[in-house]
């Protein structure tokens, strides 16, 4: 009995710890809209936030709260203040922050105020837990409204793939009417389809309800949300390869590139003034495209135009390739925003993978100095994939060519990293495929004395036909390690056996099939703890991650057996 304990204790502790974990606590997008995922707030009592919640609580790793005095961000955690002021029944409250409204199942309800949710917003992340690609979204919920107070205040929608650049649906605005009236809460429904998202398997999605004043005066309508439904729709395209290598699809290195259809700068300030630039450059001074002052720096003895009191510059004056750069946007030939677009050739890709690019920057910038890229498939929505602002908060030092340092205030960032005055290369993953993606950089930047450059520009993915590396999957390495655990006890139990029959000289480093031991009777014991375990594993997944998927079920079989054999094997080895 007690070398049957010894078993279960042993197995149970192997098919937990390294059984695949097909899910996690999240708000999965269901992939049949015929039975979406629905959210109706359902035991929400307006207690808070948090990454555990309990009774009452919403989950912080699928809700953050912004604009409220008290506001949560993804995974925090808050039981008090604006982020928890309980429930009300839609009478009227006068406290801003976040409520349950009690009628029906409940409702995610706000009270907006003079610091609360003017603006601010309420983020939804949702993700694909599917084996397949999401090609587009749907979305629809209920807004809940009570028109008590003579303001008008708006509720609209946008989505994100990153919580970092939004995408606004107009047609799902709402305001409630300013003029107030006697007829309590009311409801009114909204609903869109998210066309070309392309969500993959595992990625997630970020939806956002954003509210703030609009017009009139006095205190603030209240209003909520409730029946968020979600399920995707569309032709969804087979996953990519998951292992084909990927290659270059396109580039643009400004000197020579592939793919490259068009590139257009809408404001081109090249050489318009001079000092300032928003376009191609070059560190050689013969070249027409000689770049500015602050973009170059000429600290090398090596350099025909050297220079050795040079204390700015975010491109070598050696450098042989041409590049993009930015120096002051904000001057007498031009006043706000400022952009440039590619156009790149990718019908070549079964699926994209990633873009990436070289970036410097020197400077002590503004809050205002900020430059996005991104991107979009065949004129689908842009997703932003490099954010570039300054960081007020710190500095840089940052090294010249002629071997001194300068410090300086509010450097630039790129999502968030510090951008120092030699080229670095940033990448960021990408998925889809098409036949043109479009690459949009703009944004502005206020100085002479700041510069940005830009160089090698690399779109990558897997092209149509590549050969594809096998990999194994979450349920083949747990099959794999039971029959190699199994092999080696295997091993260990025939040697153990020519030792006892002919010592250390009769133990072989090898042995055939013939030589793995099988009893049936007490196979058919093992088969059964087997079985045993395996119901003890179903209901682990489903415990934990809330649903068991196909391949557990595929995986789960094979593994049976498997583990049937090696609690034989251990209990023979017992024996012996």
């Amino acid at each position: 009995m007690k070398n049957l304990v010894k078993i279960y204790t042993l197995m149970a502790f192997a098919m937990f710890a390294i059984s695949p974990l097909t899910s996690s606590a999240q708000v999965d997008i269901s992939g049949s809209c015929g039975a979406p995922t629905v959210i109706d707030f359902a035991g929400f009592t307006g207690a808070g936030f948090d990454p555990t919640p309990t009774a009452g609580q919403l989950n912080s790793n699928t809700w953050s709260t912004a604009g409220f005095g008290t506001s949560v961000p993804f995974g925090g955690s808050e039981n008090g203040g604006d982020a928890a002021r309980g429930t009300t029944d839609g009478s009227g409250v006068g406290t801003g922050g976040v409520y349950n409204y009690s009628g029906g199942n409940g409702a995610l309800w706000v009270q907006p105020g003079g610091s609360d949710f003017t603006p601010g917003d309420l983020t939804l992340k949702a993700c694909n837990n599917t084996m397949s690609v999401m090609a587009d979204v749907e979305v629809s919920y209920d807004i809940l409204f009570l028109n008590d107070q003579a303001r008008a205040n708006s509720l609209n929608f946008a989505y994100s793939p990153d919580d970092l650049a939004y995408t606004s649906v107009p047609a799902l605005d709402f305001i409630t009417p300013e003029a107030p009236d006697a007829l309590g809460v009311q409801t009114v429904s909204r609903s869109t389809t998210l066309t070309g998202v392309n969500l993959m398997s595992g990625a997630c999605i970020f939806l956002q309800w954003q509210g703030d004043d609009e017009t009139g005066g006095g205190s603030r309508d209240e209003y909520g949300i409730d029946n968020v439904s979600l399920c995707a729709s569309g032709a969804m395209p087979p996953p990519p390869p998951p292992s084909a290598n990927p290659t270059c699809i396109a580039s643009d290195d400004f000197d020579s590139p592939t793919k490259l259809l068009s590139r257009t700068v809408t404001v081109d300030m090249a050489f318009v003034n001079i000092g300032d630039l928003f376009g191609i450059g070059s560190s050689f001074s013969g070249n027409p495209n000689f770049a500015p002052f602050a973009l170059i720096d000429d600290g090398n003895i090596a350099c025909a135009n050297y220079f050795p009191f040079d204390n700015q510059g975010v491109i070598p004056c050696d450098y042989g390739n041409q590049f993009f750069g930015m120096v002051d946007t904000e001057n007498p030939n031009n006043m706000g925003p400022v952009s440039a677009e590619w156009v790149f050739d990718i019908s070549t890709a079964a699926n994209l993978t990633s873009i990436s690019m070289d970036m410097s920057a020197m400077g002590d910038f503004e809050s205002n100095d900020d430059f996005t890229w991104s991107y979009s498939i065949d004129g689908g929505p842009y997703t932003t994939i490099f954010a570039m602002t300054a960081d007020e908060s710190t500095n840089a030092t940052y090294t010249l060519e002629n071997g001194n340092t300068r410090t300086l205030n509010d450097p630039m960032t790129v999502n968030g990293t510090i951008l120092l005055n030699h080229l670095t290369n940033f990448s960021a993953p990408i998925s889809g495929a098409g036949s043109q993606l479009t690459l949009r950089l703009e944004g502005m930047g206020n100085g002479g004395t700041e510069a940005i450059a830009w160089d090698n520009i690399k779109i990558s993915g897997v092209k149509i036909g590549a050969a594809v590396v096998p990999t194994m999957g979450e349920w083949a390495m747990f099959l794999f390690a039971l029959i190699m655990i199994s092999i080696g006890i295997v091993f260990v139990f025939n040697a153990q056996q020519r030792l006892a029959m002919g010592g250390t000289n009769n133990v072989s480093s090898s042995f055939g099939i013939r030589q793995f031991p099988f009893e049936a009777g007490t196979f058919k014991v093992a088969l059964k703890h087997a079985f045993g375990l395996a119901l003890a594993g179903f209901a682990f997944i489903f415990f934990a991650w809330g649903e068991i998927v196909p391949a557990d079920l595929i995986g789960m079989a094979l593994a049976i057996p498997l583990v049937a054999y090696l609690i034989h094997l251990v209990k023979l080895f017992g024996e012996e």
